[in-house]
């Protein structure tokens, strides 16, 4: 089952996560991480931090 997306942002860095941030209002975002979310050693924010 493929999963959709209106944003794909690649790279959790500050501007990564950044854009994350401001794209989520209008509508549904996905990170590409090199590792699990919370586990890069650049994002250590709790997942529940980022927006749904």
């Amino acid at each position: 089952m493929a999963r959709q997306k209106d944003f794909i942002v690649i790279g959790s860095g500050v501007p990564g996560l950044t854009f994350a941030l401001k794209v989520c209002k209008f509508g549904s975002v996905g990170i590409i991480t090199k590792d699990k979310l919370g586990k890069s050693p650049r994002l250590n924010m709790p997942k529940a931090a980022l927006p749904r």
